[in-house]
Parts: C-alpha cells; structure tokens; sequence
C-alpha cells in the first residue's frame, strides 16, 4: 500500500540506528538514482538474556559491493542462509516488490518467504551491500525464526525455494547452470 518509489521495513523486534534511513538512502541514491534496486547492511545479532549477552556478534556479509544478477545468489544461500539480508535491513524499490508479487503462493508465509524474495531480486536487479552495522536484530525464544528452529521446522522450507530458485536460474540463465553438480548443489 506504501506509495514512496523506496521502501523499508522494521520488524516490530527490531531497532534502526537512528541514521539507518539517512545512510541507506543517501548510498541508495548514490549509486543507483532511479534505477530499481535493493541495498541491505548488516546486523548486529543481540540477545536479551543476560547470560547470552556475550554471545552478541555483527552479521557476517559477502564482500561489501554492487553485485549485478546473478553474481549474489551462491553467497545467499551458503552456511543456510547466514549472509542473506535481514529483513529490517534492506531499502529497496517498490517496483521491486511489485514485480515480485508473482512469488505469493510458492513461499510458505513466516517460514523462508524472505529467501524467495531476496533470490527474485538477485536473479533480476542490483543489490548494493553495506557493510554497516546499522540494525540491531533481536534474539529471542518467542521469535518465529527461534520457535521453527527449535521445532526443526526451518529446513522443510528451504527445499521449495531451492527448487523454485534452481528453476527460475535454468530458466534466465541456462549457460550458467549447465552443469549437474549445481543442480545437486541446490537439491541436496
């Protein structure tokens, strides 16, 4: 429903720096002006626990960049999604989410429909990464990601994505995925 050609989202457990909007517009402008795209930066992981307190750590990311279609997909998906955006960590083009909305249906919603959102994107316009911790991304037990991690329930989603992603890359770039063992890759 937002109206504005750049958008970004807070989840309600989650704290911007107060210049997270400034920083990721003003590199947003910078390097890609009107051309529809996302840019997303890293996180600082932080718990509420006392005695976790030292478990706090910065998001580990790809190497900070523009990466062009399809070069980011392969860092989205090693180590089971670690340097994939958070989702209070992006700026991106409504135009983006727009042209994305063919995904509602294939993601279960809660469960990995941000990894089918992310992979769209890079397999179809720039992402910037900004190495910037300027988002403070909650742990907690009653979390959706900590409730279907506990339940086991976070690896069924991945295969449904990795099937739709391998699809969707044989079908746009098929001289890159020639070979059987990106597809064992993706399927296993």
């Amino acid at each position: 429903m937002a109206r504005t050609p750049i958008l970004a989202g807070l989840d309600s457990d989650d704290e911007w720096h107060p210049r997270f909007l400034e920083r990721q517009y003003d590199i947003y402008r910078t390097f890609f002006c009107s051309r529809p795209a996302m840019i997303y930066c890293s996180m600082i992981y932080r718990w509420d626990e006392p005695g976790r307190i030292y478990g706090t750590y910065v998001h580990p990311l790809p190497r900070a960049g523009i990466y062009e279609p399809p070069t980011l997909l392969l860092e989205l998906l090693l180590d089971g999604y670690a340097k994939s955006p958070g989702n209070s960590s992006i700026m991106i083009a409504r135009s983006v989410l727009r042209e994305a909305e063919e995904l509602i249906g294939v993601a279960e919603e809660g469960i990995a429909d941000d990894q089918f959102l992310w992979s769209f994107v890079a397999l179809r316009h720039a992402i910037l990464v900004n190495p910037e911790p300027l988002v403070r991304y909650r742990q907690w037990p009653g979390s959706v990601c900590a409730k279907a991690s506990a339940a086991d329930m976070h690896r069924p989603p991945r295969k449904p994505h990795l099937v739709w992603l391998l699809d969707n890359v044989e079908k746009q770039y098929p001289a890159r995925v020639s070979c059987s063992c990106c597809r064992q890759y993706l399927l296993n």
